[in-house]
């Protein structure tokens, strides 16, 4: 048994699809308003749709601060066994839904008017912006509300569920679309009642799918209060922040594209908008399918397996993105000929490529610095490649006559540039000291040193499990701990991972990863396996009210007896069980 990555590229690969589809759930309708709203109308409808993504993305913000808050609050609870505060914390991302979907609704029934001429003051675009906008904010809790089911499914362990409610947000939106526009000419009203309604069918099938699985997250009236609030708003902050940033960033890039063309500039921008919102599925789905599998291997300082995960995403990345931007410049006349654009997307798209691949560098780093916990860093990236040097280069190039499309590449590859250096010069300042970082990542090289490890993965075989045991005994031999406490502990482990193996319900060719590890008197282990969700520990009961040790479970009685901490998370489809103790 060696060292073995096949797991974790495995892991990663099988839920890359999934993941990345989910990350349509924030733009979709948009895109597809577009698409319908340029052929069924004009120019100026369609400059209508990219004016009104500032006010679409607000609601983003809000679904990303409750839902992914919640969910990740939530999974946390899961892991150390604590259902009753995962439960908790789904009534409340319902409850804060209803409550901040009730603010907007407010806004939208009183204020359109006002929202739409903040927007825009040119009075040939108004009735329709004050039309979208008001149908949007009234429909706000379908958007919002629908974050919560679209991630806690996740936690129930069956990702063929989130790929189905995005095949159902897709399919109804464009029926919805087609018959509001071509059937019942219902023009910008329509298009966003389809985008409404497609949310509302999405989120109850979600919702009915949570209730009816057997699982924990079912809607309960009496549970409807706020809970754990600072929780959802620290986990949620990160991705909040990702919209309310892009937020000031559609709105300013719609003025500064009026001041270069009018509605034409517009158009063209909500063309190049609605191409970048469709690369998200490649620029942030690789990054999110990595990071659960980065926080393992940094949890277990294996600086190895971090740069392996990271290479694997540049990888991907490059050629997926190359692939897609190829493809949008190849394709320049049929996308301007689609959305009825006059004027030639060659250059606007070639600029747009360029930055598409520049950026998936960005955000691969971005995601990983907040992974590992260098939250400053990672919000500074997110500031500048999202607000600050597009918006500088864009007014700068306005300013100077210079074409505006120039700033997609430019404030991108600045960003990149800028967050290499800020990394270089934070590791350039740990020279010589205990906690000494690597250039770019960051991570910590004394962790390796005087640190012993032991990594390898097996077929989910009872043959192969026992001598998994034995190899894990022999391990924490070596590194001084008592014999006779290390075979037990063995053995323990090995009652362990038969365990999930039998509650797992896959195949037995599957893979299970073992990562071992002693520095001093730190020891720990991670155990890795695919399959439905199963906790050991949390079946690990006492019988008669705590009088009598269920005798099935002495094993996982013995690992908490001499456990400083454990901790079991399932992400990804997969089981991770994480042991820490001092011998």
């Amino acid at each position: 048994m060696v060292r073995n990555d096949k797991f974790i590229k495995k892991t990663f690969n099988r839920a890359l699809l999934p993941v990345m589809i989910s990350t349509l759930a924030s733009t979709i309708n948009a895109l597809i308003d577009a698409a319908f709203v340029s052929r069924c109308m004009n120019e100026d409808a369609l400059a209508v749709i990219s004016m009104s993504m500032p006010v679409f993305l607000l609601l983003c913000m809000i679904g990303c601060l409750v839902g992914i808050g919640a969910f990740t609050a939530a999974s946390i609870s899961l892991g150390q066994g604590d259902d009753g505060s995962a439960v908790k914390y789904y009534h409340s991302a319902l409850l804060l839904s209803l409550i901040f979907s009730l603010i907007f609704m407010i806004t939208g029934l009183f204020f359109s008017d006002e929202v739409a001429f903040i927007i825009s003051e040119d009075p040939n675009l108004l009735p329709m912006l004050e039309d979208y906008c008001r149908i949007t904010l009234i429909g706000s809790l379908t958007y919002i509300m629908a974050y919560v089911p679209t991630y806690f499914v996740q936690l129930e362990g069956n990702p063929g569920t989130l790929t189905i409610m995005m095949n159902i947000m897709m399919g109804t939106d464009i029926l919805f679309d087609w018959l509001f526009l071509y059937v019942f000419k219902l023009e910008i009203k329509g298009a966003a009642l389809a985008s409404v309604l497609s949310m509302a069918v999405t989120g109850i099938y979600g919702f009915i799918k949570l209730h009816t699985s057997g699982g924990i997250f079912r809607i309960s009236l009496k549970s409807l209060k706020i809970f754990g609030l600072l929780d959802i708003i620290t986990y949620g902050s990160s991705s909040a922040l990702d919209s309310l940033m892009g937020t000031f960033f559609i709105f300013a890039i719609n003025k500064l594209a009026y001041l270069v063309g009018n509605t034409d500039s517009v158009a063209i921008w909500a063309v190049l908008n609605s191409l970048s919102e469709l690369s998200l599925i490649i620029s942030m789905g690789i990054p999110r399918t990595a990071s659960p599998l980065l926080g393992i291997c940094l949890s277990g300082k294996d600086n190895y397996g971090v740069k392996m995960l990271i290479r694997h995403e540049i990888k991907i990345g490059t050629v997926m993105m190359l692939i897609y931007s190829a493809f949008i410049i190849f394709l320049h006349g049929f996308i301007a000929d689609f959305f009825k654009i006059e004027s030639s997307l060659f250059l606007p798209l070639s600029c747009l490529g360029l930055s598409l691949v520049i950026g998936m560098y960005v955000s691969i780093l971005r995601s990983f610095y907040s992974v590992s916990k260098r939250f400053f860093l990672s919000g500074v990236i997110s500031v500048l490649r999202t607000f600050v040097f597009p918006i500088g280069f864009a007014s700068l190039f306005v300013a100077k006559g210079v074409n505006i499309w120039y700033f997609l590449p430019a404030g991108m590859l600045t960003s990149l540039a800028i967050t290499i250096l800020m990394a270089v010069r934070r590791s350039y300042q740990s020279r010589g000291k205990s906690n000494e970082l690597s250039k770019i990542l960051l991570l910590d090289k004394n962790s390796e040193k005087n640190k012993s490890r032991k990594i390898f993965s097996i077929v989910a075989t009872k043959d192969n499990i026992c001598d998994a045991s034995r190899d894990i005994s022999d391990f924490f031999i070596e590194q001084k701990i008592n014999k006779k406490t290390a075979v037990r502990l063995g053995l323990a482990l090995e009652e362990v991972l038969v365990a999930m193996v039998d509650n797992s319900k896959k195949k037995e060719d599957n893979l299970v990863d073992i990562r071992l590890y002693s520095q001093g008197r730190s020891n720990g282990l991670t155990i890795m396996f695919p399959g439905r969700r199963y906790n050991p520990f949390q079946n690990a009961e006492y019988r008669d009210n705590g009088s009598e040790l269920d005798e099935s479970k002495l094993g996982i009685h013995l690992i908490n007896s001499i456990a400083s901490d454990c901790h079991f998370l399932y992400t990804l489809g997969m089981n991770v069980l994480t042991v820490e103790f001092s011998l």
